[in-house]
């Protein structure tokens, strides 16, 4: 089966060209593999310029520091409240042994839980959760202060 592809004839009106009365089409076709055989080339492609690049050029480091348990548990402290945009939820516990953690939330790489009780919903049963605090969450009533002072 023959495919077709759009040409411009000499009057400049466009008018189809059989596959194989199109050299270029058939040589970038060639060069050009689809699937894992074109990813293959690619890389393979990158792989022959990369050493010749590496003494010329220094790419540059980014270092992104990654987010800590206190910024990813946010605000919520036991007793507090908070709202998202999947309901409002109060902080009946705080869990940061990272074992009871992922026991709670049923995964192994948990390193904290905060356990809640969704207001808007009477008779809601407390569940757990390990969602990340988001600046589309917001906090309406402060909890316990994360450390007690000794008196």
């Amino acid at each position: 089966m023959t495919s077709m592809t759009p040409s411009t004839g000499q009057s400049g009106a466009r008018r189809l060209v059989v596959r194989e009365d199109a050299p270029l089409f058939n040589a970038d076709h060639a060069r050009c593999p689809s699937g894992t055989e074109r990813r293959a080339a690619i890389t393979a492609d990158v792989e022959d310029i990369a050493p010749t690049l590496h003494g010329q050029y220094t790419l540059p480091t980014l270092t992104i520091p990654l987010p800590g348990i206190v910024d990813e548990i946010g605000p919520r402290r036991p007793g507090a409240i908070y709202q998202t945009s999947e309901g409002r939820f109060e902080v009946l516990a705080l869990i940061t042994d990272p074992r009871e953690a992922a026991q709670q939330l049923r995964r192994d790489d948990a390193r904290w839980a905060v356990i809640v009780r969704d207001t808007l919903r009477p008779n809601a049963c407390p569940f757990a959760v390990g969602s990340a605090w988001t600046m589309s969450d917001y906090l309406l009533r402060e909890g316990a202060p994360a450390y007690v002072p000794v008196a």
